[in-house]
């Protein structure tokens, strides 16, 4: 949920900084699922109780991914209304 209001959130401002295209979404995805990795990372080598795990990454991703595909749905749905 953390990584779905992360890449929403990231978009939201890329929006606004007029900066959104389909080369945004992908580095939102970039720039999230990295940050998802060397979080994993950091947890396995340094905080001793925490493992990291792929499928905790993975989960990370998926969250990225359904984020993005949300806010670009929410985005189309409102430009379609506001053209009728």
């Amino acid at each position: 949920m953390m990584y779905f209001v992360l890449a929403a959130v990231m978009l939201w401002d890329g929006r606004r900084a007029k900066m959104l295209s389909r080369r945004m979404s992908f580095v939102v995805f970039a720039v999230c699922s990295l940050y998802g990795g060397v979080i994993e990372v950091l947890q396995e080598k340094y905080f001793y109780p925490r493992t990291g795990d792929w499928l905790d990454w993975i989960a990370d991703c998926l969250g990225v991914v359904c984020g993005i595909c949300v806010m670009l749905l929410l985005w189309k749905h409102r430009k379609k209304d506001a053209t009728c």
